[in-house]
């Protein structure tokens, strides 16, 4: 039998037919993206310096370099734009910026670096209060931290004062307090003695506190640091009219001498 022939448009077919390649099987997806996450974190992980596996006396040497300042910090009060009333600002008033010179944001690392950090930056640094307000809501605020205060100074333009008065109740708790830099403004005492007593009605828990803890009733003087003081001298003098003005509000070491005598003789 005569083999069959296959006509010229049948042979393109089978041709079209025969090229058509058969699907394969799809190879199975890897997640490339995960894989790549986990690598990068891995890479990570061995780039972190070990901070915590340091020695304790050398971090301690980085915590007092990054948080504490050779200058005062000041603590003031500033009205929120939002709220209308004034709160303790955490950035300068004038510049809307934060301080350079120390870097708290380290606190935030971690846990353990917290909890080693926040003494050394209380305790180290000297605080400056510029009224009694910002001390009392500086110490409410911070009330866990009041025992590690070392050094502040206060100014103060008078006692006559709840806020005085419920600031140094507050203040009662810094146990280990070693100065209290206090500018006082006397003239509103007359002189020092008058201040003295002032003084010692609005700051009585303080004095107190401070000389129950050292057995000393007058261990608060060793504390408080006072430069030479505003008074009111009864200098009088007569004017066109007749009429008699006291002027003379100086400083005076005179002052101070009769300010820590009289605060001495009350603590008795």
């Amino acid at each position: 039998m005569a083999p069959r022939k296959i006509a010229s448009g049948d042979t393109s077919a089978s041709a079209s037919h025969a090229a058509t390649p058969s699907p394969s099987r799809k190879k199975p997806r890897t997640n490339a993206g995960t894989k790549g996450k986990k690598a990068a974190k891995n890479r990570q992980k061995e780039s972190h310096f070990p901070f915590l596996k340091l020695a304790p006396e050398i971090r301690n040497m980085i915590y007092v370099y990054a948080l504490v300042s050779n200058k005062k910090i000041d603590i003031y009060r500033a009205r929120h734009p939002r709220l209308g009333r004034e709160m303790l600002a955490k950035r300068r008033p004038r510049t809307g910026r934060g301080r350079k010179d120390i870097t708290p944001q380290l606190l935030r690392a971690c846990k353990q670096i917290r909890n080693e950090a926040t003494t050394i930056l209380y305790s180290h640094n000297w605080f400056s209060f510029e009224k009694a307000r910002s001390l009392f809501d500086f110490l409410g605020q911070y009330a866990t931290h009041v025992r590690d205060l070392r050094q502040i100074s206060l100014s103060i333009p008078n006692c006559r004062s709840d806020t005085v008065e419920a600031a140094f109740s507050m203040l009662a708790h810094a146990e280990n307090l070693e100065i209290l830099d206090m500018v006082y403004d006397m003239s509103g005492g007359t002189n020092g003695s008058g201040a003295a007593r002032l003084f010692y009605g609005a700051a009585r828990k303080w004095l107190e506190a401070v000389g129950i803890r050292a057995g000393n009733k007058y261990a608060a003087l060793q504390v408080l640091q006072l430069p030479a003081i505003k008074t009111l001298k009864p200098v009088t003098h007569v004017d066109y009219w007749g009429h008699s003005h006291t002027t003379g509000v100086s400083e005076s070491q005179e002052g101070q001498t009769e300010f820590l005598e009289t605060l001495k003789s009350l603590l008795d």
